[in-house]
Protein backbone atom coordinates (compact mmCIF):
# COMPACT_ATOMS: atom_id res chain seq x y z
CA UNK A 1 0.00 0.00 0.00
CA UNK A 2 2.86 2.43 0.97
CA UNK A 3 4.48 1.54 -2.64
CA UNK A 4 1.17 2.51 -4.07
CA UNK A 5 1.19 5.38 -2.43
CA UNK A 6 4.63 6.49 -3.40
CA UNK A 7 4.11 5.76 -7.15
CA UNK A 8 0.87 7.96 -7.13
CA UNK A 9 2.47 10.82 -5.22
CA UNK A 10 5.47 10.68 -8.11
CA UNK A 11 2.94 10.49 -10.96
CA UNK A 12 1.07 13.50 -9.41
CA UNK A 13 4.42 15.29 -9.22
CA UNK A 14 5.32 14.33 -12.55
CA UNK A 15 2.18 15.84 -14.01
CA UNK A 16 2.54 19.54 -11.85
CA UNK A 17 5.85 19.16 -12.87
CA UNK A 18 4.80 18.29 -16.87
CA UNK A 19 1.88 21.43 -16.59
CA UNK A 20 4.19 23.99 -14.98
CA UNK A 21 6.70 23.15 -17.99
CA UNK A 22 3.79 24.15 -20.72
CA UNK A 23 3.20 27.43 -18.69
CA UNK A 24 6.50 28.24 -18.38
CA UNK A 25 6.14 27.50 -22.77
CA UNK A 26 3.25 29.29 -23.27
CA UNK A 27 4.62 32.52 -21.02
CA UNK A 28 8.21 32.21 -23.29
CA UNK A 29 6.22 31.85 -26.07
CA UNK A 30 3.73 34.72 -25.76
CA UNK A 31 6.96 37.03 -24.76
CA UNK A 32 8.41 36.03 -28.63
CA UNK A 33 5.53 37.16 -30.54
CA UNK A 34 5.44 39.77 -32.06
CA UNK A 35 3.35 42.70 -30.87
CA UNK A 36 0.81 44.12 -32.60
CA UNK A 37 1.41 48.05 -33.75
CA UNK A 38 0.67 50.77 -36.06
CA UNK A 39 2.75 49.15 -38.79
CA UNK A 40 0.02 46.12 -38.94
CA UNK A 41 -1.96 48.62 -40.17
CA UNK A 42 -0.21 49.71 -42.87
CA UNK A 43 -1.50 49.84 -46.66
CA UNK A 44 0.46 47.42 -48.62
CA UNK A 45 -0.03 49.77 -51.75
CA UNK A 46 1.85 52.20 -50.29
CA UNK A 47 5.08 50.70 -49.19
CA UNK A 48 5.13 48.21 -52.27
CA UNK A 49 7.17 48.95 -55.89
CA UNK A 50 4.60 49.48 -59.06
CA UNK A 51 4.45 47.17 -61.41
CA UNK A 52 3.92 47.80 -65.04
CA UNK A 53 1.47 44.82 -66.45
CA UNK A 54 0.93 47.04 -69.53
CA UNK A 55 3.95 46.48 -71.07
CA UNK A 56 2.88 42.80 -71.54
CA UNK A 57 -1.28 43.44 -72.30
CA UNK A 58 -0.30 46.45 -75.40
CA UNK A 59 -2.04 47.30 -77.78
CA UNK A 60 -1.46 43.79 -80.00
CA UNK A 61 -2.58 41.98 -77.53
CA UNK A 62 -5.62 43.65 -77.46
CA UNK A 63 -5.84 43.68 -81.47
CA UNK A 64 -5.52 39.15 -80.69
CA UNK A 65 -8.70 39.50 -77.95
CA UNK A 66 -10.39 41.38 -80.50
CA UNK A 67 -9.40 38.69 -83.64
CA UNK A 68 -10.78 35.74 -81.25
CA UNK A 69 -14.31 34.76 -82.58
CA UNK A 70 -14.63 31.65 -79.49
CA UNK A 71 -16.12 33.09 -76.06
CA UNK A 72 -13.48 30.05 -74.84
CA UNK A 73 -10.38 31.87 -76.02
CA UNK A 74 -11.17 35.18 -75.32
CA UNK A 75 -11.65 34.73 -72.23
CA UNK A 76 -8.64 32.54 -72.05
CA UNK A 77 -6.48 35.92 -73.05
CA UNK A 78 -8.74 38.00 -70.30
CA UNK A 79 -8.03 35.88 -67.65
CA UNK A 80 -4.40 36.50 -68.28
CA UNK A 81 -4.90 40.37 -67.33
CA UNK A 82 -7.38 39.17 -64.87
CA UNK A 83 -4.53 37.35 -62.81
CA UNK A 84 -1.57 39.94 -63.40
CA UNK A 85 -4.23 42.79 -62.26
CA UNK A 86 -4.97 40.62 -59.20
CA UNK A 87 -1.84 39.63 -58.04
CA UNK A 88 -0.10 43.50 -58.27
CA UNK A 89 -0.62 45.08 -55.22
CA UNK A 90 0.01 48.33 -56.36
CA UNK A 91 0.43 49.06 -60.70
CA UNK A 92 2.06 51.32 -62.54
CA UNK A 93 0.62 54.87 -63.41
CA UNK A 94 1.44 53.80 -67.55
CA UNK A 95 -0.74 54.43 -70.14
CA UNK A 96 -3.79 52.07 -70.36
CA UNK A 97 -6.38 53.79 -72.70
CA UNK A 98 -6.06 50.50 -74.94
CA UNK A 99 -7.15 48.74 -72.36
CA UNK A 100 -9.57 51.32 -71.32
CA UNK A 101 -11.57 51.08 -75.08
CA UNK A 102 -10.77 46.97 -74.85
CA UNK A 103 -13.01 46.97 -71.73
CA UNK A 104 -15.66 48.95 -72.29
CA UNK A 105 -15.92 47.61 -75.84
CA UNK A 106 -16.54 43.59 -74.29
CA UNK A 107 -18.90 44.58 -71.38
CA UNK A 108 -21.43 44.42 -74.15
CA UNK A 109 -20.31 41.14 -75.62
CA UNK A 110 -23.23 38.99 -76.32
CA UNK A 111 -21.23 36.22 -73.82
CA UNK A 112 -22.13 35.85 -70.44
CA UNK A 113 -18.62 34.36 -69.29
CA UNK A 114 -17.04 37.30 -71.19
CA UNK A 115 -19.23 40.42 -69.89
CA UNK A 116 -18.83 38.53 -66.33
CA UNK A 117 -14.93 38.85 -66.74
CA UNK A 118 -14.55 42.11 -68.06
CA UNK A 119 -16.16 43.10 -64.93
CA UNK A 120 -14.12 41.62 -62.45
CA UNK A 121 -10.98 43.16 -64.01
CA UNK A 122 -12.56 46.05 -63.50
CA UNK A 123 -12.85 45.15 -60.05
CA UNK A 124 -8.77 44.30 -59.78
CA UNK A 125 -7.74 47.45 -61.75
CA UNK A 126 -8.82 50.18 -59.32
CA UNK A 127 -7.34 48.41 -55.39
CA UNK A 128 -3.65 48.56 -57.51
CA UNK A 129 -4.74 52.03 -59.58
CA UNK A 130 -6.31 53.69 -57.07
CA UNK A 131 -6.53 58.08 -58.30
CA UNK A 132 -4.55 56.74 -61.26
CA UNK A 133 -7.63 54.87 -61.99
CA UNK A 134 -10.17 58.10 -61.67
CA UNK A 135 -10.74 59.04 -65.01
CA UNK A 136 -11.55 55.39 -66.72
CA UNK A 137 -13.96 55.20 -63.01
CA UNK A 138 -15.35 58.51 -64.49
CA UNK A 139 -15.78 57.34 -67.93
CA UNK A 140 -17.22 54.21 -67.37
CA UNK A 141 -19.25 54.56 -64.51
CA UNK A 142 -22.62 55.09 -66.02
CA UNK A 143 -22.20 51.57 -68.13
CA UNK A 144 -21.26 49.75 -64.91
CA UNK A 145 -24.08 51.07 -62.95
CA UNK A 146 -26.35 49.97 -65.73
CA UNK A 147 -25.24 46.76 -65.33
CA UNK A 148 -27.44 46.63 -62.13
CA UNK A 149 -30.40 46.41 -64.66
CA UNK A 150 -29.44 42.87 -65.94
CA UNK A 151 -31.58 40.27 -64.74
CA UNK A 152 -28.69 37.61 -64.24
CA UNK A 153 -27.52 37.49 -60.59
CA UNK A 154 -23.62 36.54 -61.54
CA UNK A 155 -24.08 39.99 -63.66
CA UNK A 156 -25.36 41.94 -60.45
CA UNK A 157 -23.06 40.54 -57.85
CA UNK A 158 -19.63 41.14 -59.84
CA UNK A 159 -21.66 44.63 -60.92
CA UNK A 160 -21.74 44.98 -57.25
CA UNK A 161 -18.24 44.36 -56.02
CA UNK A 162 -16.53 46.52 -59.05
CA UNK A 163 -18.71 49.32 -57.85
CA UNK A 164 -17.45 49.33 -54.33
CA UNK A 165 -13.94 48.90 -55.59
CA UNK A 166 -14.32 51.77 -58.07
CA UNK A 167 -14.49 53.89 -54.67
CA UNK A 168 -10.53 53.57 -54.62
CA UNK A 169 -10.45 55.87 -56.92
CA UNK A 170 -13.12 58.48 -56.93
CA UNK A 171 -15.79 60.02 -54.32
CA UNK A 172 -19.67 59.70 -55.01
CA UNK A 173 -19.40 63.44 -55.78
CA UNK A 174 -17.35 63.23 -58.86
CA UNK A 175 -20.39 60.88 -60.05
CA UNK A 176 -23.36 62.19 -58.65
CA UNK A 177 -24.62 62.86 -62.26
CA UNK A 178 -24.34 59.36 -62.93
CA UNK A 179 -26.28 58.29 -59.57
CA UNK A 180 -28.87 59.97 -59.95
CA UNK A 181 -29.78 58.75 -63.41
CA UNK A 182 -29.85 55.18 -62.35
CA UNK A 183 -32.48 55.81 -59.19
CA UNK A 184 -34.54 57.18 -62.03
CA UNK A 185 -34.88 53.74 -62.70
CA UNK A 186 -38.02 51.81 -61.04
CA UNK A 187 -36.88 48.17 -60.25
CA UNK A 188 -36.14 48.05 -56.92
CA UNK A 189 -33.23 45.69 -56.85
CA UNK A 190 -31.64 48.83 -58.90
CA UNK A 191 -32.23 51.22 -56.23
CA UNK A 192 -31.53 48.70 -53.34
CA UNK A 193 -27.74 48.22 -55.11
CA UNK A 194 -27.53 52.30 -55.71
CA UNK A 195 -28.07 52.77 -52.52
CA UNK A 196 -25.80 50.69 -50.95
CA UNK A 197 -23.33 52.04 -52.96
CA UNK A 198 -23.86 55.16 -51.84
CA UNK A 199 -23.70 54.20 -47.87
CA UNK A 200 -20.27 52.70 -48.09
CA UNK A 201 -19.16 55.47 -50.21
CA UNK A 202 -20.60 57.81 -47.87
CA UNK A 203 -17.90 56.88 -44.82
CA UNK A 204 -15.13 58.12 -46.76
CA UNK A 205 -16.62 61.41 -46.18
CA UNK A 206 -15.48 63.57 -43.03
CA UNK A 207 -18.25 65.96 -43.98
CA UNK A 208 -20.68 64.54 -45.94
CA UNK A 209 -21.21 67.48 -49.34
CA UNK A 210 -24.94 68.56 -49.60
CA UNK A 211 -25.57 67.30 -52.79
CA UNK A 212 -24.90 63.62 -51.37
CA UNK A 213 -26.38 64.30 -47.92
CA UNK A 214 -29.56 65.39 -50.32
CA UNK A 215 -29.27 62.25 -52.91
CA UNK A 216 -28.96 60.32 -49.75
CA UNK A 217 -32.27 61.76 -48.19
CA UNK A 218 -33.87 61.12 -51.28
Amino acid sequence: LQAHFNSTNDSTNNDKMEIEGDKSQQKNSSQTQPKSSENNNIDMYDVMEPVDIFKKFDMSWCDKVFEKTKWNEKKALLDDLLKEAVTAIRLANTHHSHIDDLLKRLLTDNNITVVTTVIKIYTALPTGHRRNFSTTVKIVMSSILGKLKDKRGQIIDETCKALDSFLYCITLDEVIEDLKEILKDKAPEVKMHTMSLIEIGCEKYEKMPEKILTLYKN
